[in-house]
């Protein structure tokens, strides 16, 4: 007998040495040892024969590949837990019970190992994976960690070929001996990590079938009866007294009566038996077997209408946290069947007053640089799909069972953006069923077209083509806005050069946002960008409250970022003053004076009653046309009654109804959504013309000069004073210097 190996609790090269066992060497037959590998005497591959056997612990691999575990750290304690002590105000309450032997780095091996184990568990598969993970942690920590103890630093976990190795090898006695204390220890190491799996994991499982069988109810154990068949129904009627004889007759009285045979006979005999039935009895037959259906649905369907009914409050609730399954439901339908999926759905929503509305879950994108699920693809398509699915619901519930579905709290049933399900407008790249730049459906008549983009007339700019901030043909003005001193964009007089058209100090500008600008941008980092401003400090009081409730609409798109930025940069050219023209209460909704009656609580939602369109008097949308028109000149070009309304009573007023009116069309249609943006694009095109170079400059020498002539009130801040605190978005053809926040001009050599 051979002497026994030496036994080490060390791990060194590409010996693996357990307590209690012998090194394990973890090449393959007949490969090389590795650097630092002192067992490199290996015999071949395949059986083995001949007196002579392989080193002891010489480990087989089924792949061929080596593998050389990395050098074990030292190992630390965990500190001891505290004694129980009353605990101090704010001090956080000890866990109870004794500490998890998972802590530290083993933490993170297992934890790593979380999407594996759900897998395995609903694939019947735990066992193989818990196998799988003892055998790939002795492998990294060994057999003599304590419960306290783990690595000081962590190291490279094993691949998982690794504990398909197989071991083909002879053992002495001692040797024996020595491997089945290993494998006891293995043993418990696999049920420890079946625990600590099932403990951390198993409320995950559960809740999935939890969140399934809400859905789906009792589906399986509640059909609808089936009709009997005929002659299934006549045996059961005169089985034991004419059936039953005449089938003994036929097998000659035999007990055999089981298996096939004995079932043909029998089938065989009821069929004989009802051919032989008079007409009289057939027909009477028929009619006792249509008794027994009806009686039987009967009382299926008065069972159905005597059970538990769902209220209101129970259909809202489902709705709402159907967005965690449903989504990895239609995920998966998905995956198996190598298609993209919808799902809609279509019947009264009770936080909606129980009207009729569609709600849709949806798996797959779009290639490219912004990806689009079908929403956003084909927005028009999309809602279409829509108006007809809600006219077939409509069909299909009563106008009763509509109002029984009103539930008084907030519609929130499927999550938007994000992660999980999505309502059919779920907000992705834009945060509307619409995509980014698309022309808006409804509105008001005429008047109307989309911001200048860059590269159009007005010159360059550097926020993706929305304000416009090149070459100007007045003197030195540009436009009040965000320049320099924002570093966010502007045009030829932003100092860094990030941005704007030609005339940037560091010729790195021009164009629509200039060559530094990262063409590849993503829409979601635009929107992030718009809502970040450097301007705060200045901003009144009322300004600050507005804005913060702005902010709860940052997942409704770039339209919705790009009105509230520009409006800022309306506010900031006129000097964030609270002073400033009133807008006109023409055709206002009352929402409005509701909401300034009640000392503008940005955190309260007016009453917008129904949203309408504007083609449908009465309706809010069609009273925010009329109002937000007769705020407009009369003639295109005349901004000077627009420059007045900053300050809290002035455009202030409209983007507040905007942010209403965006609050509730997001629980409403996309047709809905799509006339809110409508409504922000029109706002964020008269604040493009008023913005741009030397309009506002125009406008307060109009001003002034009507002033002098007496013939109205001067404005409480000059023409200079508003145009020096306003920021340049450009520079003009003549030239001008921008130091800080003001405006010298540069004559140009003749």
């Amino acid at each position: 007998m051979s002497e026994t190996p030496q036994i080490t609790p060390e791990l060194d090269g590409g010996a693996l040495n357990i307590a209690g066992d012998a090194p394990v060497d973890l090449h393959p037959p007949g490969g090389s040892p590795a650097p630092g590998d002192q067992n490199g005497d290996h015999t071949s591959g395949g059986a083995l024969e001949g007196p002579e056997r392989p080193p002891a612990g010489t480990l087989f691999s089924e792949f061929g590949d080596s593998y050389v575990p990395p050098t074990r750290p030292p190992v630390v304690q965990r500190e001891k837990p505290a004694k129980r002590h009353r605990r101090k105000a704010g001090e956080a309450a000890a866990k109870p019970g004794k500490p998890s032997w998972v802590w530290g780095t083993k933490e993170t091996f297992f934890t790593a190992r979380k999407e594996e184990w759900l897998t395995a568990s609903q694939n019947n598969g735990s066992g193989s994976f818990y196998t799988k993970m003892s055998k790939l942690f002795t492998v990294k920590y060994g057999f003599t960690l304590e419960d306290n103890e783990d690595f000081e630093s962590d190291v490279a976990d094993p691949p998982d070929w690794v504990a398909n190795n197989v071991v083909n090898q002879q053992l002495s006695e001692e040797e024996t001996a020595a491997r089945q204390k290993t494998y006891a220890k293995l043993r418990d190491i696999r049920q420890r990590i079946g625990a600590w799996y099932r403990t951390q994991y198993a409320s995950l499982l559960k809740d999935d079938k939890v969140a399934f069988g809400e859905m789906f109810g009792q589906l399986a154990h509640d059909t609808k009866p089936k009709r009997p068949q005929l002659l299934h129904f006549y045996s059961s009627r005169v089985y034991d007294d004419v059936i039953a004889p005449r089938v003994e007759k036929t097998v000659g009285g035999s007990e055999e009566k089981g298996g096939i045979y004995w079932g043909g006979s029998s089938n065989q005999v009821t069929k004989e038996c009802w051919d032989e039935e008079t007409e009289v009895e057939q027909a009477e037959t028929k009619r006792a077997l249509n008794r027994e259906y009806d009686r039987v649905l009967k009382a299926w369907e008065e069972s159905r209408a005597d059970g538990p009914r769902k209220t209101a409050e129970e259909y809202s609730a489902s709705l709402k946290s159907a967005a965690h399954y449903l989504q990895p439901f239609v995920d998966s339908i998905a995956e198996h069947m190598g298609m993209k999926v919808s799902l809609l759905m279509a019947g009264p929503i009770g936080t909606q007053k129980g009207s009729i509305a569609m709600r849709s879950v949806h798996s797959g994108k779009t290639k490219g640089l912004v990806a689009k699920d079908w929403p956003l693809h084909d927005p028009a398509g999309f809602t279409q799909v829509e108006a007809s699915m809600v006219d077939f619901a409509r069909h299909c519930f009563t106008q009763a069972e509509c109002e029984a579905r009103i539930t008084a709290e907030q519609d929130e049933e499927l999550q938007r953006g994000g992660a999980g399900a999505s309502s059919h407008a779920a907000a992705t790249a834009t945060g509307m069923g619409v995509a980014s730049g698309n022309a808006s459906a409804g509105g008001a008549a005429g008047g109307r077209r989309r911001p200048r983009q860059g590269g159009e007339e007005g010159g360059g700019n550097g926020r993706d083509g929305v304000v416009t901030g090149g070459d100007s043909e007045e003197d030195d003005v540009a436009g009040g806005g965000r320049g320099a001193e924002d570093g966010r964009g502007g045009g030829a007089g932003a100092e860094d050069g990030a941005g704007g058209g030609a005339g940037a100090e560091d010729g790195t500008g021009g164009g629509a946002g200039g060559e530094g600008e990262d063409q590849a941008d993503t829409v979601s980092a635009q929107i992030e960008r718009l809502w970040q401003r450097k301007d705060g400090a200045k901003w009144t009081e009322e300004i600050r409250r507005a804005h913060k409730a702005f902010e709860r609409g940052k997942t409704w798109g770039i339209e919705w970022a790009e009105c509230v930025d520009m409006f800022l940069d309306f506010e900031r050219a006129c000097g964030y003053s609270e002073a400033g023209g009133q807008i006109t209460t023409e055709g206002r909704p009352p929402a409005v004076h509701w909401w300034l009656g009640r000392g503008r609580n940005w955190d309260k939602l007016p009453d917008l009653g129904v949203l309408g369109s504007s083609k449908t008097p009465g309706t809010f949308v069609a009273s925010w046309w009329s109002w937000w028109m007769a705020a407009q000149p009369k003639e295109e070009g005349d901004w000077e009654a627009v420059i007045k309304l900053h300050g809290k009573n002035g455009l202030l007023q409209l983007m507040a109804t905007l942010l209403w009116w965006g609050e509730k069309a997001m629980e409403e249609s996309p047709l809905d959504r799509l006339e809110w943006l409508a409504g922000v694009e029109d706002a964020t095109r008269v604040l493009t013309e008023v913005l741009r170079p030397g309009v506002i400059k125009k406008a307060n020498k109009k001003a002034a000069t009507a002033a002098k002539e007496g013939k109205t009130a001067p404005a409480k801040r000059g023409a200079a004073e508003m145009e020096e605190d306003a920021p340049r978005r450009g520079r003009s053809a003549k030239g001008s210097e921008t130091v800080g926040n003001r405006s010298k001009r540069r004559k140009t050599a003749a």
